[in-house]
């Protein structure tokens, strides 16, 4: 967590309700994914393509995606589970969260398609991938 981050949970009293873990490693890190109810991403450029969304998508949760609008924004609509803000509306984030909250509170989480998220999935990238390169080298 960035210092200013640590400086800004003291200052509005969240300490109780904040866990900092600090690095884990990356098995952890799927774990409490996996463990987790809802899954929130945030993005505050459209200048890459993180990793961490499809992660989120081989877990299988909810998304709140705290993204601009582009491609990660799409993508995580595009999975029937997911709420969409700016990453700086932080009415639109409170209003996401209490969504989610009212969901879960009742069971009614929504669950991402799955043959939406599988095409994602590394291990059938790979056999795609596979398959074209073995058809290349045919020719």
């Amino acid at each position: 967590m960035r210092k200013s981050h640590e400086k800004m949970v003291k200052k509005y009293g969240l300490t109780q309700n904040t866990v900092s873990t600090g690095y884990i490693s990356h098995h952890e890190n799927i774990k409490q994914l996996l463990e987790s109810d809802v899954l929130w991403f945030m993005l505050k450029d459209l200048a890459r393509s993180p990793g961490k969304l499809y992660e989120y998508f081989g877990a299988a949760k909810p998304i709140l995606a705290s993204v601009p609008d582009g491609v990660m924004r799409k993508l995580a609509l595009d999975t029937k589970a997911a709420i969409a803000t700016a990453p700086d509306d932080v009415y639109a984030i409170g209003q996401a969260i209490e969504t989610f909250y009212n969901l879960w509170k009742n069971n009614n989480l929504p669950k991402p398609k799955e043959d939406y998220t599988e095409q994602f999935n590394r291990k059938k990238l790979a056999g795609d991938l596979a398959k074209e390169l073995e058809l290349a080298a045919e020719l």
